[in-house]
């Protein structure tokens, strides 16, 4: 009876399956081995019985062999999909066929493939068929052991070796890609659904070319679609183990602590983002079993157990096998290997596990979850690097859906930029199915059609309707740019989104929409002159001549500040409608701007610039300058070139400017020029000095001065300075001014005190002239008064003043009228009295009357005073007390003075009053 009989069930059909795409088990491989038999009889065949049943009981025979005697097993295809085969065999001998063997029976749906490893080792890369104990080699040797894997769906090897990175095909075990890399390869793995290669390339300090001090490691991939190779993240220590789960997206990978002597697990995205630790302590420690801070071996394996991934590792202190769910919360141990096993390298399939034991250099298999470890089949073999179990239904793939682009929605081709001779595209942008967020899908390929989309007769002609009539061009990048296009034409695009898988299962080509854009014109011409006109030292004009052109045009004005003190940058855009000119203000003076003049057309994203054209604004004006000043008069002088139109020097007083207006500017101006009593203009040699005299000033007042300019090329009025503080200049003081004729009143000569002119009062000199007499002092002190002494009350007398301060004496004021102080009249005397009660009244009247309007003033007003000169009360003639009484002058019950009314009543200084008759006095002064 033969020995050990055997099934494997294999299905040679891509592992896809969808509702969609009807991928039938039409390739199933039934393996039925067995081993000879023990006999003392020379085997001379084995007959073979084979049957299968289909789900409903009903059994058939399938073809039943007889064999040669070297020939141990069995191999048929012809076996139903929903079915159960039955197989056993019997060995023969020249007097008749034995026992059969046991019946053995296999579902076919279920897979059970011959187990098979991929080895690496120093002689190469070999292939195991681990139930037969039989290897072959794949690879050449090579110097040192390789790190390895493989991508069956489409039979690669891939292989990493020092700095080399090698792609071999299985079917003619050619090279397909060979890569020089820039460090040390040392993790390795590939995503067999997105089709990438991933790598960790570690670079030591020790390397030749190398600045770091410490290790550091770069996690690669190539793209397989495109070739492209790109950075995936980057790490400061050292990746030892780096595995990919597709299905997930998940990128995991082993870290070094040099400091702990100890790895740790890490993962990310398959784009590197979102780097964590894998076993992180954020879980709950009552719903999770796995442990998060334990001692790692240094590799990883990742099982696929019924479709779900697990990752697989040893723990290093208890020396168990572990496996975890790929959210790390869940953890179990597979197996317990104890103190004398410790392997290198560890890998699995749907049934066994696999483990190296270096020290003896042996292979090991034992059942998943056994609980004795001597059940374990070894094989012997040389030095092994790493082992992986080598079959296709260790590789799973997501649901169909999820990798044929027609099943993805796509966004619109977009314009990124035109130019008359190019045009840049965005590709459709895909977003896959939401259950195949977090599957690793294969780079899209665009092949992109276009033509031009031509107009005759009203008629169109897309010269895209079929493509193989149009241009193409097939990338991988989300962007295109197509050159050497004509410009000002409508062309039409038309794109084809595809991929491996969509070619692989023969699935139909998908194309989105066509859609039109058109190239811009070309650009327009250069502005040829551009005239630049300086207006003020803050402004300029800037012309330029029109450009013609097909298509509606728009002008763009730049001008930049040349000054290293000074960022400025203005643009202004200008319409072909408006004139060809533009101002520019708030410029500095006397600073180097450059002008340059950008043209626009409508359809057009070219454009065309002008020549810089470099302007220096003008210069500010010269400060007026005080040459020489008085009591009465400054003599003031500014400095001009011939920039000016028109000048005209102001000075401000009671709250208004005042001019001082300029002669016209001829170069023929005689030398000296007096055009009134305010000024005087002296030309100089040079013809560029102006000499102002104002006069007619007062004295010990400031006075504030500006010039009103009018530059030659403009109309703006320019102010200078155009901001406070203005030219303040003060006058110098002076003497008193003349005090009035002085007066007779009760005994006592009185006189008003004349304007200090700057310069307080200090003595006031009081001389008197009796009519055969000459003037005499009679009096002197600092008061506007003199109480007459006894010897003058007999005589008729006349009296004058003059005042004192520190610039001088006055002049005399004009005699008094004659007085006879030996004699008042009567009346005067009785008179007295109403001349007092007549002062009260009206200076009663007068207080109410201003009481009354201040009350009516209204609250919003403005709050800006005109500044009116104070005067004594009793200096004032009370001039409103008529218009008081007269109705025709008082005012209606909602008129309310302003304060410019107020400002504009007549005011009657003390000098211009004459005294004619002295009536009496009182508490509140002199009435006459």
């Amino acid at each position: 009876m033969p020995l050990n009989p055997r099934i494997f069930v294999e299905h040679n059909n891509y592992p896809f399956s969808s509702k969609t795409y009807d991928i039938s088990l039409e390739n199933i491989k039934v393996l039925f081995r067995w081993n000879a038999p023990s006999s003392r009889q020379m085997i001379e065949s084995y007959r073979v019985s084979c049957s299968f049943s289909n789900q409903f009981g009903e059994n058939q025979y399938c073809r039943s062999p007889i064999l040669e005697n070297c020939t141990l097993h069995y191999e048929t295809n012809d076996v139903p999909a929903n079915s159960t085969v039955h197989l056993k065999v019997s060995a023969c001998v020249s007097s008749g066929c034995g026992p059969p063997t046991p019946q053995l029976d296999a579902p076919i749906l279920f897979e059970n493939p011959v187990p098979e490893l991929l080895i690496s080792t120093r002689d190469g890369i070999l292939e195991m068929d681990f139930d037969m104990g039989l290897t072959h080699t794949l690879t050449p040797a090579l110097p040192a052991s390789p790190l390895m894997d493989f991508i069956f769906l489409e039979n690669y090897l891939v292989y990493g070796l020092g700095t080399h990175l090698t792609i071999l095909s299985f079917d003619s075990m050619a090279i397909q890609w060979e890569f020089q890399l820039n460090g040390t390869i040392t993790g390795l793995a590939v995503d067999w659904v997105g089709r990438f290669i991933y790598w960790a390339e570690t670079t030591r300090p020790s390397e030749e070319g190398t600045q770091q001090t410490t290790c550091s490691s770069a996690v690669n991939r190539l793209d397989l679609s495109s070739l492209k190779m790109e950075m995936v993240l980057r790490r400061n220590t050292t990746i030892t183990s780096l595995l990919v789960e597709p299905l997930q997206g998940m990128l995991l990978w082993l870290e070094r602590e040099e400091d702990r002597n100890r790895s740790s697990v890490f993962s990310s995205s398959l784009t590197g983002a979102d780097v964590t630790k894998f076993f992180a302590s954020h879980y709950n420690k009552d719903a999770c079993s796995c442990v998060n801070d334990t001692l790692y071996m240094d590799f990883l394996a990742i099982d696929y157990l019924a479709r779900e991934p697990a990752l697989l590792f040893v723990d290093a202190v208890s020396l168990e096998l572990v496996s975890s769910d790929m959210k790390a919360c869940k953890c179990e141990y597979i197996l317990r290997l104890g103190q004398s096993f410790q392997p290198s390298s560890v890998t699995s399939d749907h049934k066994h596990i696999y483990w190296y034991q270096p020290n003896e250099e042996k292979i090991y298999s034992v059942r998943k979850f056994s609980d004795n470890i001597l059940d374990a089949v070894s094989l012997p073999l040389k030095p092994v690097t790493a082992i992986k179990s080598g079959s296709l239904h260790l590789q799973p793939f997501p649901d169909v859906h999820c990798l044929i682009p027609s099943n993805y929605v796509y966004t619109d081709i977009k314009l990124l930029k035109r130019s008359s001779h190019s045009i840049k595209l965005e590709m459709p942008q895909a977003s896959v199915p939401p259950d195949c967020i977090q599957t690793s899908v294969p780079s899209l390929e665009y092949t992109l059609y276009y033509g031009l989309l031509e107009h005759y007769a009203d008629i169109e002609y897309n010269l895209c309707t079929d493509v193989n009539n149009c241009n193409k061009i097939t990338v991988f990048e989300p962007t295109v740019e197509l050159t050497e296009l004509e410009p000002s034409h409508v062309y039409v695009f038309v794109v084809q989104i595809d991929n491996h898988y969509r070619r692989y299962l023969k699935a139909e080509p998908f194309f989105p929409p066509h859609v039109t854009f058109q190239t811009a014109s070309e650009a327009p011409p250069t502005v040829k002159q551009v005239n630049v006109t300086l207006l003020t030292p803050y402004s300029i004009l800037i012309q330029w001549s029109p450009v013609h052109h097909n298509a509606s045009l728009w002008y763009s004005v730049f001008c930049k500040s040349l000054s290293s003190a000074s960022n400025f940058t203005k643009e202004k855009v200008v319409s072909s409608n408006s004139n060809l000119s533009l101002e520019i203000r708030k410029l500095s003076a006397n600073t180097q701007y450059q002008i340059s003049i950008k043209v626009y057309a409508e359809d057009s994203i070219s454009n065309s610039e002008s020549k810089p054209t470099l302007v220096q604004t003008y210069p500010e004006p010269s400060n007026i300058t005080l040459l020489k000043k008085a009591a009465y008069a400054f003599i003031l002088k500014w400095e001009h070139d011939f920039l000016y139109r028109s000048s005209v020097l102001q000075y401000f007083i009671n709250q208004s400017w005042t001019n001082i207006t300029a002669a016209p500017w001829t170069n023929n101006s005689s030398s000296e020029n007096i055009t009134n009593d305010n000024r005087r203009t002296n030309w100089n040699a040079s013809i560029q000095t102006n000499i102002y005299y104002v006069t007619n000033l007062r004295p010990k007042t400031k006075y504030t001065f500006r010039l009103i300019l009018i530059y030659n090329h403009s109309n703006i009025v320019h102010y200078w300075p155009h901001k406070y503080p203005f030219n303040l200049f003060e006058t110098l003081g002076d003497r008193p001014t003349t005090p009035m004729a002085p007066t007779v009143a009760i005994h006592r000569v009185v006189w008003e005190a004349p304007n200090d002119n700057g310069d307080p009062i200090t003595l006031y000199w009081l001389e008197v002239k009796s009519p055969r007499t000459n003037w005499t002092k009679c009096a002197a002190g600092p008061e506007p008064f003199w109480k007459i002494s006894s010897e003058y009350l007999q005589n008729t007398h006349r009296f004058r003043v003059k005042a004192y301060n520190s610039y001088g004496w006055s002049e005399y004021s004009d005699p008094s009228i004659q007085f006879d102080l030996s004699y008042q009249e009567p009346i005067t005397y009785f008179m007295a009295p109403f001349g007092v009660l007549s002062g009260m009244v009206i200076i009663f009247a007068s207080i109410c009357t201003l009481c009354v309007l201040k009350c009516k003033k209204p609250t919003g007003g403005s709050k800006s005073k005109s500044k009116v000169q104070d005067y004594e009360l009793d200096h004032l003639r009370c001039e409103t007390l008529v218009e008081a009484r007269n109705p025709m002058y008082m005012s209606s019950a909602d008129y309310v003075p302003t304060d410019a009314d107020i400002a504009a009543l007549p005011k009657i200084k003390r000098d211009q009053i004459t005294l004619v008759k002295f009536l009496g006095s009182g508490a509140f002064g002199e009435v006459f």
